[in-house]
């Protein structure tokens, strides 16, 4: 990658969380991730019963060379994951509410808030 071309990020959601609203989070984190200077590829989606969904995260995570996961809202990934995630990429962000946690956020900064209301 040259120093030109932006930063590549992922984007995940939960498919059985996001609903009828999918298409339209896929579309906010990919105009997100572009705000933010990144180029997202892939989106990647999941539903409550997929299997070894953490794991798989990670591995694509560290298998691109992500700098960043943009999430629709925390509930979409549980909070350990976050963290490990913080691990491994720049920062995790979200659309609702729209926030970032930075690489090595202590455990009292990642908090799943309640449900989006809408």
């Amino acid at each position: 990658m040259s120093e030109d071309e932006p930063l590549l990020a992922l984007g995940y959601l939960r498919g059985d969380l996001s609903g009828e609203a999918q298409q339209w989070d896929a579309k906010r984190l990919r105009a997100l991730a572009t705000r933010y200077g990144y180029r997202m590829d892939l989106i990647v989606t999941h539903t409550a019963s997929t299997p070894n969904r953490t794991a798989e995260l990670l591995d694509l995570v560290r298998r691109m060379d992500v700098a960043a996961v943009f999430l629709p809202a925390l509930e979409h990934l549980p909070v350990s994951t976050v963290r490990a995630l913080l691990g491994e990429v720049d920062g995790v962000t979200t659309l609702y509410p729209q926030q970032t946690f930075q690489r090595h956020a202590t455990a009292a900064d990642v908090e799943c808030p309640p449900r989006r209301p809408f």
